[in-house]
């Protein structure tokens, strides 16, 4: 990870944050492998001095768990301070992961952003940060071996939690057929089609808006694992 070095240089700011694009949680509200994976690499990261803030994205997507929520709670036990970490709680795709997390970004007065995922993810991420604004973006790819071996020598201590389930929770496929029908729009393609349109054509689809305060997910205080 020779680039580290670099990249730390040109993100240490007290004005940077990392953007961490959510997985899916376990259904009873525990840590995937998928997100332990991307905290860890967070925690990696954080060490580096890359980085003062986090957002962390998701919304409860393919179960009723939110994992913004998830990755953040684990974050925060795994030593970031509760202070450091944003959370968008409404993402349910990789360009809302980007969008809903820049909006914040750029709210919060951030002047660089770090995506802090796995490698193909990152660069697409940088480069849909690059398409919608003028925010300067790293992508350090994931280094696997090290976040492997960070998990399974407890380099960084993974918490026992569980997140509680979100109450009222709409599977995918019902929802984006509510917004479709909400917004009077097209149902939105799947995400598969939706990037290899962007690879293919070389460049990213406009940016996404938030949906209608209706189909976000609803407000609740944060349980912290500590």
């Amino acid at each position: 990870m020779f680039l580290l070095p670099i990249l730390s240089a040109l993100a240490s700011s007290p004005s940077t944050v990392a953007i961490v694009p959510g997985c899916p949680a376990l259904s009873d509200g525990r840590i995937s492998h998928c997100q332990q994976r991307r905290v860890a690499w967070v925690m990696r990261l954080w060490e580096q001095g890359l980085f003062s803030h986090v957002i962390t994205s998701g919304a409860a997507v393919y179960n009723p768990v939110v994992e913004a929520d998830v990755m953040a709670e684990a974050l925060i036990a795994m030593g970031i301070p509760a202070e450091r970490i944003l959370r968008e709680r409404d993402a349910m795709h990789t360009d809302q992961n980007i969008a809903w997390s820049l909006n914040i970004a750029e709210k919060h007065g951030f002047e660089s952003i770090v995506i802090a995922t796995d490698m193909g993810q990152a660069q697409h991420g940088c480069a849909m940060v690059r398409a919608w604004s003028q925010v300067p973006c790293t992508a350090p790819g994931m280094d696997y071996r090290r976040v492997r071996d960070d998990l399974l020598t407890g380099n960084f201590e993974l918490p026992e939690l569980k997140i509680p389930l979100l109450g009222g929770w709409i599977p995918l496929e019902e929802r984006e057929d509510l917004l479709s029908k909400e917004l009077g729009v097209a149902r939105r393609p799947s995400s598969f089609f939706l990037y290899l349109s962007d690879a293919l054509d070389g460049k990213v689809k406009p940016r996404p808006t938030l949906p209608p305060v209706d189909l976000r997910t609803p407000t609740t205080q944060p349980i912290s694992s500590r």
